[in-house]
């Protein structure tokens, strides 16, 4: 499939979306695990830990801007690979 029919499928289903009633957030029913870049400027940290105590979460800080994921790929890793074998 090529991106632009993906980027229009994306386009036409969008308004369904809010249609829907939502239910129940997923954070209240499953893990929850996060990583949090204490050096985020994007989203402060102490707004992020708010939302991710709220659900629950383990989480993991990271000397880290907003996009720790690239920055910092091998801790993340093992952050997504500890939520595996936690609920395998």
């Amino acid at each position: 499939m090529s991106w632009w029919r993906t980027a229009d499928h994306l386009l036409t289903d969008s308004p369904n979306a809010l249609a829907v009633p939502a239910t129940e957030p997923a954070w209240k029913t499953i893990p929850v695990w996060a990583v949090i870049g204490t050096e985020d400027r994007v989203i402060p940290p102490a707004r992020q830990e708010e939302m991710m105590k709220r659900a629950g979460a383990d989480i993991t800080r990271i000397d880290a801007g907003h996009l720790g994921l690239i920055s910092h790929p091998d801790e993340v890793t093992e952050v997504i690979l500890e939520a595996a074998r936690t609920t395998a």
